[in-house]
């Protein structure tokens, strides 16, 4: 929602191509670190790593895992402490639950409604319904059938995730 405050309407389009691909890697990377994060030589150099005359208590290799992402969470509050105030401010709105969900589901409703909107939901729902769905079949199928670990599944999956990436914007380019 930032994007309209920040930039001038012909910016946009390109503006959200960039969120939806920095997102899309970010969950691919985000995939990978938990991969690697959870095998036994990242977790072992996490867990040998000690801060003198201080007990961390930190013993296990989810713990260690546990921190990093905490540090990553950090990172990425400082970034947010540097975006812009755009001047834009809105009336308050309602805080109440019930006031909230009866909201939704007018939106809800409306964007269902909506041929363009049908289509938006419609297909984002497959899209994330069927890349989760993937994601669980690639990391049954390395165990299974390749007998590799999770920590190495995972990486496969993030790889798996790269392929279909690049197989989408592929698309993109050849079909108009």
């Amino acid at each position: 929602g930032i994007l309209t405050e920040l930039l001038p309407p012909k910016q946009l389009v390109v503006a959200n191509g960039w969120i939806e691909g920095l997102t899309v890697a970010s969950i691919i990377l985000g995939t990978v670190l938990g991969g690697a994060l959870i095998s036994p030589q990242i977790s072992g150099v996490l867990l040998s790593m000690d801060i003198p005359v201080f007990d961390t208590g930190i013993d296990r290799p989810s713990e260690a895992a546990m921190i990093v992402i905490g540090v990553f969470y950090i990172v990425a509050a400082l970034f947010n402490i540097y975006i812009p105030d755009t001047g834009v401010r809105y009336e308050r709105q309602p805080s109440n639950p019930l006031v909230l969900t009866r909201d939704f589901g007018i939106c809800l409703v409306t964007l269902w409604r909506d041929k363009l909107g049908q289509i938006s939901l419609a297909v984002t729902t497959l899209f994330w319904g069927a890349g989760a769905t993937l994601q669980f079949i690639v990391l049954r199928w390395a165990d299974s059938h390749l007998g590799m670990p999770l920590d190495k599944a995972a990486i496969l999956q993030g790889i798996t995730a790269v392929g279909i990436a690049f197989g989408a914007v592929l698309a993109a380019q050849i079909i108009p």
